[in-house]
C-alpha cells in the first residue's frame, strides 16, 4: 500500500472515529432532551390534577378535559390512570395500555417542603392511617402544641412563623381553636409526592410513564413516544447522510494533505533521478517551511557535494595518470 494512501486512510480513520463519537453523543443528547421534554409535559398534566383535592366524580370528566386542553389527538398519545390512596382504581383512560395498567404504582415518598404553612404538622401521629381518616391530624396538631390543655393554641405555644399563626387565627383573638385548625386543614394543599419516570415498551408502541401523586391519589400518566421516535429517526437519518458526505470530504482532504506533505519527498526523488556522472552539480532546493525535511535536504546536498568532489578528484587522477603514462608507452612503441 502506498505511503500516501496510508496517511490518507489514517487521517480518515481518526476523523471518522471522532465524528462517529460526536454523533453518538449528539443523538443520545437529543433522546435525553426529548425525554425531559415529555417528562415536563407529564408534570404539567399532573400539576392541574394534584394542586387541590379533587372530588371522586371529577375523574369521569378528566378525559374530556384533556381533549379540551391538548386537542382531540391527545387521546391517542396521552393516557391517564387514577388510583386512590388505597391503590384502588378510580379512572382509566380508554387508550391506557393494558401492560401499563397492570403495573402497581411504586411507593412514592412525600416531597419535602421548606415551609408547610397550612400543614398541621402531625405526620408522626397519622403514620399508618389512611388519608381519608383526617380527624386525628387536627387532633394531633392541637394536642402537640396545646401545652396547657385548654383546647386551643396560643401564639406562645405555636412553634411556626408568626405570619402563619396570623393566617390560622381567623378571628384574630390570639388563639387558634380546633375549628380554625380544621378549616386550615381543609384549605391546606395536598402534600405532593416525588415523581418517578420510566420508559415502557407495549404492543401499541413505546410509552413514557410518569408516576405522580399526593396524599390522596396516585396518577399514572403515559405519553406515547411515537412522535419523539419519529423526530429522533429524522435526526439519525440526517446525521447518517451528513456523516457519509463528511467522510467523503475528509477522504479527499486527507488525500490532498498527504500529497502536499509528501511533495518535498517527491522533489528529492526527482533530484536523485537527475544525478548522473555528468550532472553531479544537481542540488535539492531548500525547504524553508518544513523544518523536519530541511535537515534531510541538507544531508543529501552535503552528500552530493562530497560525491561531486570525489568524482572530480577521480577525474583529475585519471587525467594525470593518462598523461604520465603517455611518454613510456610512446617509447615502448
Amino acid at each position: 500500500m502506498a505511503f500516501r494512501l496510508r496517511i490518507a486512510l489514517l487521517s480518515l480513520a481518526i476523523s471518522g472515529v471522532l465524528l462517529v463519537g460526536f454523533g453518538i453523543f449528539f443523538l443520545t443528547t437529543i433522546q435525553s432532551v426529548g425525554l425531559e421534554r415529555v417528562d415536563r409535559e407529564i408534570r404539567a398534566v399532573a400539576a392541574s390534577q394534584l394542586r387541590s383535592r379533587q372530588p371522586p366524580g371529577r375523574w369521569r370528566n378528566v378525559e374530556r378535559s384533556l381533549r379540551f386542553v391538548y386537542g382531540d389527538e391527545s387521546s391517542a398519545r396521552l393516557a391517564i390512570q387514577v388510583r386512590d390512596a388505597r391503590r384502588e382504581i378510580l379512572f382509566t383512560s380508554p387508550s391506557f395500555p393494558s401492560e401499563i395498567g397492570s403495573l402497581t404504582p411504586p411507593e412514592l415518598p412525600f416531597r419535602s417542603r421548606p415551609t408547610d404553612r397550612a400543614d398541621t404538622g402531625s405526620d408522626a401521629v397519622n403514620e399508618g392511617r389512611n388519608p381519608g381518616d383526617r380527624p386525628s391530624r387536627v387532633e394531633g396538631f392541637v394536642a402537640r402544641l396545646d401545652a396547657d390543655a385548654d383546647g386551643r393554641v396560643s401564639i406562645e405555644e405555636f412553634d411556626g412563623p408568626p405570619g402563619d399563626f396570623a393566617e390560622l387565627d381567623a378571628d384574630g383573638d390570639g388563639y387558634m381553636t380546633r375549628t380554625e385548625a380544621t378549616v386550615a386543614e381543609r384549605l391546606r394543599p395536598p402534600r405532593p409526592r416525588e415523581a418517578v419516570f420510566r420508559t415502557v415498551k407495549t404492543s401499541t408502541g413505546e410509552w413514557r410513564i410518569g408516576f405522580l401523586g399526593n396524599e390522596y391519589i396516585y396518577l399514572t400518566i403515559g405519553v406515547n413516544l411515537a412522535d419523539l421516535s419519529q423526530e429522533a429517526s429524522r435526526f439519525r437519518q440526517a446525521f447518517l447522510l451528513g456523516t457519509m458526505l463528511a467522510l467523503l470530504v475528509l477522504a479527499a482532504a486527507g488525500w490532498w494533505l498527504a500529497g502536499r506533505a509528501l511533495r518535498p519527498v517527491a522533489l528529492l526523488t526527482r533530484t536523485a533521478e537527475r544525478v548522473t556522472a555528468g550532472g553531479l552539480d544537481q542540488r535539492v532546493p531548500e525547504v524553508a517551511a518544513d523544518r523536519e525535511l530541511r535537515r534531510l535536504v541538507e544531508v543529501i546536498n552535503s552528500m552530493l557535494e562530497r560525491l561531486e568532489r570525489s568524482f572530480a578528484q577521480a577525474e583529475r587522477f585519471s587525467s594525470d595518470a593518462a598523461h604520465e603514462l603517455q611518454t613510456p608507452l610512446t617509447v615502448l612503441q
